[in-house]
């Protein structure tokens, strides 16, 4: 019984003849939905959202049109497959991610001929993370109310500003490692924030099972320039996506320029998990919080949108790696699914301008007792020191850090 639009919101109903005024009132500037022109837009939004992520992508194209929409993602992206047994396994050139082409048609990237022709720009490996491992992040990330989030005032609706830190690799790997990055940058920084002797402990251990990684130099040979790498993090409900973006260092402020590699860790993917249920005879992954990871064929200096993405569902222990030159975001998840969708980001970077600043912001110093970032008191605080602390041995006496 609704009709809404250009903003002027009437509704109808046959029991009501008798109330109704025999002249037509003047309606409100936002419509007599009592929405303001803005909440009306962001409605309109979900519901198209809705609609194309339900299988009605034809029904919301009036209303976005209406709203000044030009172009939508694709059908299969929006209204993604949900992950097969079978398709988690491989962990070579994105093996494992949906593939969908601008045509419509999905496949599986390590399965089909002709999408290897197409070398994708990503990699995935699953179960990059140990038991213990992944422990530790969730010690620091996975509850909202942590302190990493608190005391950044980290909010999803409206989003709270980006906020990030950089880590020297001088202290956590050494030239006698294979690389030959750690190399001294032009930008004239003081040497105490742009080299440091600290290993990091279990976050230094973590990164170098990433820049150490046979699988991912030979997928990405200028990851050996690697001298800093940038964190940061995000806790989301599951309907929360993430735009369309290339990462940058301070956000493309000053001109876009893009790391080696950025790669994520899914730190939590809600309660259910990646456990096995038979649908109709197909083992389908039964669904995780949160929608995929989205990466695309398309570099900020292409001439036309994207014609490829590779789709990459949220799974704990799973790493993401792909070149930081392409469009990538995060879809929202459809339907309804409890817990957060929790993602631990690096970027791995040949050099980076350190902001050492007091407030949070884009790469500020990572906060260890050597850096200004440090609480009043002049102890670390309890998150970063959760992040340094390296992990308990087990009962054998084994370090529990896992090679990749």
């Amino acid at each position: 019984n609704d009709d809404c639009s250009n903003n002027n919101c009437t509704t109808s109903n046959s029991n009501s003849y008798k109330d109704r005024p025999n002249k037509k009132k003047k309606l409100a500037k936002g419509g007599d939905c009592g929405l303001t022109r803005e909440q009306f837009v962001q409605a309109g939004e979900k519901l198209a959202l809705l609609l194309c992520q339900s299988g009605r992508s034809k029904k919301a194209k009036k209303g976005l049109s209406s709203m000044g929409f030009t172009c939508r993602l694709a059908k299969l992206v929006l209204d993604y497959p949900y992950p097969i047994e079978g398709e988690q396994q491989r962990n070579d050139d994105c093996g494992g991610a949906i593939q969908v082409m601008v045509d419509g048609t999905r496949h599986i990237a390590d399965e089909s001929k002709t999408a290897r022709k197409i070398l994708p720009p990503c990699q995935i490996i699953d179960g990059f993370l140990s038991t213990l491992e992944l422990k530790r992040l969730r010690s620091v990330f996975e509850s909202p109310t942590a302190s990493y989030w608190t005391e950044h005032n980290y909010a999803v609706e409206p989003p709270s500003p980006y906020f990030s830190y950089v880590i020297p690799l001088s202290g956590i790997i050494n030239n006698n490692q294979h690389l030959s990055g750690i190399k001294e940058s032009k930008d004239k920084i003081s040497s105490d924030d742009r080299r440091s002797n600290h290993n990091y402990g279990f976050l230094g251990e973590l990164l170098r099972k990433i820049i150490l990684c046979p699988l991912l130099n030979q997928k990405f040979p200028k990851l050996s320039d690697a001298a800093f790498v940038e964190m940061w993090a995000h806790n989301r409900p599951h309907a929360s996506g993430h735009q369309m973006h290339f990462d940058s260092d301070d956000e493309g402020r000053g001109g876009v320029r893009n790391p080696i590699i950025s790669t994520i860790l899914y730190v939590s993917a809600g309660k259910s998990g990646f456990a096995n249920v038979d649908t109709k005879n197909v083992n389908v992954v039964e669904r995780s919080t949160g929608g995929p990871s989205l990466v695309t064929n398309q570099k900020l200096s292409d001439t036309r949108l994207a014609t490829r993405g590779w789709l990459a569902h949220p799974k704990p222990h799973r790493l993401v790696a792909f070149d930081g030159r392409y469009l990538h975001g995060v879809v929202p998840g459809k339907g309804v699914q409890e817990g957060r969708r929790v993602t631990l980001m690096f970027a791995f970077w040949q050099d980076i301008r350190i902001r050492n600043e007091k407030v949070p912001g884009s790469a500020r110093p990572f906060p260890t007792n050597e850096t200004s970032l440090d609480s009043a008191d002049g102890t670390v605080v309890n998150w970063a020191k959760r992040l340094i602390e390296s992990l308990e041995k087990d009962v054998n006496g084994e370090n529990q850090y896992k090679s990749c």
